[in-house]
This record gives structure tokens, sequence and C-alpha cells, in this order.
């Protein structure tokens, strides 16, 4: 027979403490009807929350109906901590009829803030609420009119508190498709492969200085809480973990000059130059309170290791020539958008596409630039050359690769010590 003695005790009811907080609190069913008036149908709200991915990405289905409309959308829940789930942006519709709710979805944004005690979801909308904005659509079919201003005001500002009806113990029947979706963002970046595990952050206001505050979490843990973004500031000495590493960026509020116009530069595989740009200000993420990168770092075998290490700096001439991305492309045509993301300053740039001039001394202004390129078949080397500094020394700017496969933001920060290059290898 056990004889439980008060250390026996306190150590199993350090267990179940542990247990307990250890749980998940967030998958489920949550429901909240408003009803008004006693002579007008209730408008219902269901949130059914699935199991998440690495503990802190949670896809969702929102159930909105009332006696004239019926809406189902899947978006992203992300979790910033045990008790808050950022809303990411776009809620894409599976269902709507008779009429479409459109834009007016973006008045959700913000975050839900967990009650254990009661069970319950608290809406806490961010900005959006607190300004007379009203979206187009409302008198698109004059029949809907009533209903639709309905909808519209209960989005748009009414107290939105939801109630736990059970608990869910399964994946999103359409995770897959959410997850590696090419035609729909729902918030989340297509996952992009590294050879090293460090990883370094900068943050920088794309915009003026406006009291923007953010939060960075890397796999359910807080690595950044609250910063406010002012002149670029590095997080050095980020470690990734082996396999799946999801960073979560949070819009904690909009500052004096709304959106939130926080741009978070990664720099990977041991660069000297951000390779990848997440960054509220892309017309994606404009009033999002939440987007999301996914890294997947393997640990390579020696020898691929001293391969990548003998190709990061290559020459241009007698300049030093830094890779700044990897991309592969099933299709041989890209269009390249070069644009200046921070203030002009009269920075020109040559741009090669293997070896071969396809922009000379162009100047890199707000306003893009558009090319379209043919790969070759296999290794594709797109390089980046100063043909001076600017006013603001280095010569610096983004340019976005788009194909059917894939978009993607990378900036390039050049001198006439330094050029860029991004190879793509076209799988076509």
């Amino acid at each position: 027979m056990i004889k439980f003695t008060k250390a026996l005790w306190t150590i199993l009811l350090l267990c179940m403490l542990h247990n307990l907080s250890a749980q998940d609190n967030f998958p489920g069913k949550w429901e909240v009807q408003y009803k008004p008036w006693p002579h007008i149908p209730a408008i219902k709200m269901e949130l059914a929350i699935y199991e998440p991915i690495q503990g802190m990405v949670y896809p969702t289905i929102l159930r909105l109906s009332n006696h004239l409309f019926e809406g189902e959308y899947d978006f992203l829940l992300i979790k910033k901590d045990d008790n808050q789930l950022g809303i990411a942006r776009n809620k894409y519709p599976i269902l709507e009829k008779p009429f479409p709710l459109k834009s007016w979805m973006m008045y959700l944004n913000g975050h839900f803030e967990l009650d254990e005690q009661s069970e319950k979801l608290i809406l806490q909308r961010l900005w959006i609420d607190r300004f007379g904005i009203f979206m187009d659509g409302l008198y698109d079919d004059e029949l809907f009119t009533h209903p639709k201003t309905f909808l519209r005001d209960f989005l748009y500002q009414v107290p939105i508190t939801l109630e736990r009806k059970n608990k869910i113990k399964e994946k999103h029947p359409r995770e897959k498709e959410i997850l590696g979706s090419e035609e729909i963002y729902y918030g989340i970046y297509d996952p992009i492969k590294v050879n090293r595990p460090e990883l370094r952050i900068s943050v920088l206001d794309e915009e003026k200085f406006d009291k923007d505050t953010v939060t960075i979490v890397h796999n359910g843990k807080i690595i950044v809480d609250k910063l406010p973004v002012g002149e670029t500031m590095f997080l050095d000495d980020i470690t990734l973990e082996e396999g799946n590493n999801y960073f979560a960026f949070f819009a904690e509020n909009y500052g004096d000059l709304p959106p939130n116009t926080a741009n978070f530069l990664i720099y990977t595989d041991g660069g000297d130059e951000p390779q990848y740009s997440f960054d509220f200000t892309h017309r994606s993420n404009v009033y999002a309170t939440a987007m999301v990168a996914h890294f997947i770092y393997e640990k390579p075998k020696l020898e691929e290791n001293k391969v990548q290490q003998t190709q990061k700096v290559l020459k241009d001439g007698d300049r030093d020539n830094f890779l700044i991305g990897r991309l592969q492309s099933s299709e041989n045509k890209v269009l390249l958008k070069i644009w200046d993301a921070q203030q002009e300053d009269g920075d020109l740039i040559t741009i090669h596409l293997n070896g071969k001039p396809l922009l000379e001394n162009m100047e890199v202004r707000h306003q893009p630039r558009f090319i379209e390129i043919t790969l070759k078949k296999g290794v594709n080397q797109l390089l980046f050359r100063a043909e001076n500094v600017g006013r603001i020394p280095p010569n610096t700017g983004v340019v976005e690769l788009s194909t059917k496969d894939f978009q993607r933001q990378i900036l390039f920060n050049t001198d006439m010590n330094r050029s860029n290059y991004i190879e793509i290898l076209n799988l076509e």
C-alpha cells in the first residue's frame, strides 16, 4: 500500500496543475445570438475552432446566419498567449447566400480574449470599430438593404461574446487546402526552407513613427511583447527548432496614423542582408492584426553544408555578390515589381538575368516598375548591381517576384562594393 506523504501530495498537485496549464482551451464550438428586438429574428454566429498547427495556428470556420442570410467562412486564428487569439484579416467565403458580405468581414479584425472561468470568447475589435467607416455594397440589391444593415451593424459595432458549446478534438476538414493554397492568402505565407538554425529579425516602421506597437511569437513562445516600432531595431540570436517554425507577427495597435505599418525583415543562412519581408503595409495585410511566416529548418549533411557555404558569396567583377533568396518555379515567366519602400533618394541600379542586362541605370522610386522575365531551364541568376548609393546610402529597394506558383518579396541592399543576387530554379 502506497503511503501518501506530504511531499508526494505536493508532487501530485504540481503535476495536476501542470496538466491543467498545458491544456488548450481554444478548440471547440463557440456561439452567440443577437436579438435586440422581439419581432426581428436573431443573428447567429458560430466559431468552430479546430486543432492547432504547432500549437499556435488554428484553422477556423465562422458561420453567420439569420432568417434571410447564410454564410460560412474559412480563416485563421493565431495564438498570442493562453488567453488571446489574433484574427487573420482574410475570411474566405465557402458559402454566402443570397448576397455577399465582401469586405465587411474586416469589421471583425482584432482579437478574441478568453475568459476561462465562464468559458467565453470576447471579441476585441481593433480601430475600425471606433470610426464611421461603412463599406460599399449596402444598396447593391434594394430587396436586401434592411437585412444587410442589420448584419453590418452586428459586425461593425455590437459587443460580441461567444459561449462554448462543446470541445473539438479534430483537424479542420480543409486544413491542407488552407495551408497549401496557392490562390488564396489566409494570412500565412508559403513555407521557406533554410539551411542554418540562426535567424535575425529587424523591425522598421514604413511610414512616420506614430507609436505602432507589435508582438512576435515563435512556435507559441513570445519573443517580443508590445514592442514600440521606431527606428530600425534588430532581434538577434533567434534559434530555429528542427522542422517547422512558425513566426506570428501581431499588430497591437494601429498607432496615431492607421494602419500599423511595421515591416519585419528576416535574415537567414548567416546572410548580411535581409532575404524576406513580412509587411503590414502590403495590400494583402493592410489593417490586418496578425500574419504568420513559416520557416523549415532541416540539418544539412556535411557535404551539402560545405557546398552552400561556398555559394553564399560570389563575385560581381570587383564586388562581393551576396545571395539574398532562392526560389523554385514550375513556369518560365516571372513578373518582377521593383520599388523603393523607404525614402526616395535617387538610387540607381542595373539588373542582369544570367549575365545579360535587363534594366540599366534604373531609378528606384516609390512608383513600382514592372518587367516580365523569361527563365532558362535549370538555375537562373537575377543580379542587382548599384550604380550609385543615392543621397542616403546604401542603395536599397524591394523586388516582388510573381508567378502562378508564388508571390515573394525580397529586399536588396547594395553599394559600390557589393551586389545582390537571387537564384531561381526553373523546373519547367
